[in-house]
């Protein structure tokens, strides 16, 4: 296991954090306090770039923007570089090796981690962002509970990413592809085509996406049109959004209420396969539609299916937001530098 080098054990260590999304590219200099805790310090955002070699250089650039300013600051010098991305990661090697739809400016295999290792000297770490963000809240969670060795994480967004914690240690998988949750098969009707390819995937009823179409599906179909009118606004049934959906849920509209209901027995349907598989300690829930999770109702949902004593079951919602995958890429490249124990 990795310790803190000796030098430094009563020193706060720091490292860069990236997070490389399909429109933004968030940066930052993470400073891990010796307690664990840990702080984003010299923030710096730019714009996603379509272009390969305007990609590079502007995530040079952006890099030798954050060191400057810690420099300004007079924050310690960055001890490595962690890299948080979309797509299958070869963490071993620094190579995204596909699956990068969203950023098209990167193709596959993409050696992001050697190319910034040359140009700044410093060890680095590139993980899968849902990885990433799974160890940032593994690392946050262990503050409060140091003993914590088993997490999931769920985020539910557009898709559902799914990042495994097991004995302390990320689960990759044979070939870093590990923690493909959102596409197991919770129906066997093909009824909807998910972005995999495959039908009926949980990812294709409790992503946003899924959510939308199920508040369509029961939209179109119910005969009150004067609650679907307030359910829907100005907006046509086929364009109903899930924030639309939401603003009529807390506006108390009975058809909002039912579809996230409904929406609430596709997030357990596939969370309980998934506990039931790996009898986590703790569950985390993120995403853009986490903080949309009413946790009483989805633990009411999983104690019916779940084979572990409902007393086991703790299952919270993400505390990091947007800055989860930043930070546990940072943490990694932490430890990759041996400056943090594992």
């Amino acid at each position: 296991m990795p310790m803190i080098s000796e030098p430094h054990a009563n020193k706060p260590q720091t490292a860069i954090g990236i997070d490389i999304g399909g429109t933004k590219i968030n940066a930052a200099l993470v400073v891990t306090e010796p307690s664990g805790e840990f702080r984003q310090e010299a923030f710096e955002r730019i714009s996603t770039p379509t272009q390969t070699d305007a990609f590079v250089e502007a995530l040079k650039g952006l890099v030798e923007q954050v060191i400057a300013n810690a420099r300004s600051y007079g924050l310690p010098t960055p001890q490595s570089i962690g890299v948080a991305t979309a797509g299958i990661v070869n963490s071993d090697e620094g190579v995204i090796m596909g699956s990068t739809g969203n950023l098209p400016a990167i193709k596959p295999p993409f050696a992001i981690g050697p190319l910034l290792k040359e140009a700044f000297k410093l060890p680095v770490h590139v993980e899968n962002d849902a990885n990433a963000a799974a160890y940032g809240e593994y690392q946050l969670a262990r503050l409060s509970r140091p003993t914590l060795k088993n997490m999931l994480m769920i985020t539910l967004g557009t898709g559902v990413g799914t990042g495994l914690i097991i004995e302390g240690k990320l689960y990759r998988g044979a070939h870093f592809c590990a923690g493909e949750g959102g596409h197991i098969a919770i129906g066997m009707d093909n009824k909807r085509l998910c972005t995999s390819g495959r039908y009926d995937t949980w990812e294709s009823y409790a992503s946003g996406t899924g959510l939308a179409i199920t508040a369509r599906e029961i939209a179109a179909a119910h005969p009150d049109v004067n609650l679907v009118a307030d359910l829907t606004g100005d907006l046509p049934v086929e364009e109903l959004s899930t924030h639309r959906l939401m603003v009529a849920l807390m506006n108390e509209n009975p058809i909002a209420k039912e579809i996230v209901n409904l929406w609430h027995q596709h997030v357990a349907l596939g969370l309980v396969s998934l506990l039931n598989v790996l009898d986590p300690e703790l569950t985390i829930i993120g995403g853009g539609l986490g903080a949309s999770i009413d946790l009483n109702h989805l633990n009411a949902l999983l104690k019916q299916r779940l084979m572990a004593p409902p007393i086991t079951l703790q299952v919270a919602l993400a505390q990091l937001g947007n800055n989860a995958g930043l930070f546990g890429a940072s943490r990694l490249a932490l430890e990759l530098s041996n400056m943090v124990p594992a």
